[in-house]
């Protein structure tokens, strides 16, 4: 099923291109399409631990629909690695972060572009802001086999994560002349991939777990096909 939705995400993509191409032999295009690569700096609400500390990768493809030369509409596909990394009870004393979670996801954001560029510039400018819908393509937890008695056990509830996810995105970047572009992106989620409804919060006690969701800081290169 995972493999079947991304197959027709890309078809979708690349007909978007086509049948643009086709349509528009005698005029410029409205449609275009980008690559685009980079990193996300990941972390989890919830954990009981703070800061973007884990790394993913991020790649996948852009269509581009020009609405008018102020805005774009942009649909894109993305492969996207998140969660979190920090300590366990016994290398916090050595501040070595030895735990993690590891999320894969397809996702595929849908974005409002306002375009800025003085008349005379090279350089356009773009701010983005959408919604993007993820699903939850693979899961991996990383802990010491041996905790501390108090300590919880992420392991024990990575077959209890939500498949789907919501999230807000606000981004901005940046267009130099010729193919090229850079930007940054923050990304947080909408909705828990875990809720524990029974969960007592007790102060100080990393043992309770009531939720987990998904933030992110996303540093993209771009090239248009």
């Amino acid at each position: 099923m995972r493999l079947t939705t991304l197959t027709c995400c890309l078809a979708i993509l690349f007909g978007i291109q086509t049948v643009a191409g086709q349509i528009s032999r005698q005029q410029k295009s409205i449609f275009g399409l980008s690559a685009l690569a980079g990193v996300n700096l990941t972390q989890v609400d919830g954990d009981n631990f703070a800061g973007f500390d884990k790394f993913g990768l991020a790649a996948g493809l852009k269509g581009i629909i020009e609405l008018n030369r102020h805005f774009d509409l942009n649909v894109e596909l993305i492969y996207s690695e998140k969660g979190s990394r920090f300590e366990s009870a016994q290398s916090i004393a050595r501040g070595t972060k030895d735990r993690q979670i590891k999320l894969s996801y397809a996702e595929i954001p849908m974005l409002l572009v306002i375009k800025l560029k003085a008349p005379d510039a090279t350089t356009s400018y773009h701010l983005q802001a959408g919604v993007s819908v993820a699903r939850l393509l693979n899961t991996r937890i990383e802990e010491p086999t041996i905790k501390a008695p108090l300590e919880f056990d992420f392991s024990s509830i990575k077959d209890e994560f939500d498949s789907t996810e919501l999230n807000a995105v606000l981004g901005v970047h940046v267009r130099p002349p010729g193919n090229w572009g850079f930007g940054l992106r923050y990304s947080g989620a909408l909705t828990k991939f875990y809720e524990d409804p029974d969960a007592a919060p007790i102060a100080g006690n990393r043992e309770i777990v009531e939720f987990l969701r998904n933030f992110q800081l996303s540093l993209l290169m771009t090239y248009r096909l």
